[in-house]
C-alpha cells in the first residue's frame, strides 16, 4: 500500500467512525434525509475498492462526498491527511478548502 492510500484509507477509517455515529443516532432511516444517500453506510468498502483498484482520486472524492452529504466536522489530522492526499495528485486545493475541521486538543 502506497502512503497516498495510507492517508486516504486513514482518512477514511475517521469519517466512516463519523458516519456510522449518524446513522447511531438516527436510530432509523429517515427517506430523503441526509442518511438515505448510497455510498455512506458501507463508504469505507467503496474507499477500499477504489484503493484496491488503483483509483485514489475517486476514493478521495468518495471520502469528501461522505464529509459533504452529512456536513461532516473533522479532525485537524483528517483534514491534513484529505489535504496531503489532494496535493499528491494535483488536486485543486478547492477540492477540499469548504470541510469543516475542528482544532485537535
Amino acid at each position: 500500500m502506497s502512503l497516498l492510500d495510507r492517508w486516504i484509507e486513514s482518512a477514511a477509517d475517521e469519517v466512516q467512525r463519523l458516519v456510522n455515529l449518524q446513522f447511531a443516532r438516527a436510530g432509523v432511516m429517515v427517506q430523503a434525509s441526509a442518511l438515505d444517500q448510497a455510498g455512506l453506510h458501507d463508504g469505507k468498502e467503496i474507499i477500499r475498492d477504489y484503493l484496491d483498484h488503483g483509483e485514489p482520486g475517486l476514493a478521495l472524492e468518495h471520502v469528501l462526498y461522505m464529509i459533504e452529504e452529512l456536513d461532516l466536522t473533522v479532525s485537524e489530522t483528517t483534514f491534513a491527511l484529505i489535504a496531503k492526499a489532494g496535493v499528491q495528485m494535483g488536486m485543486p486545493t478547492s477540492t477540499w478548502a469548504n470541510v469543516k475541521h475542528a482544532q485537535n486538543p
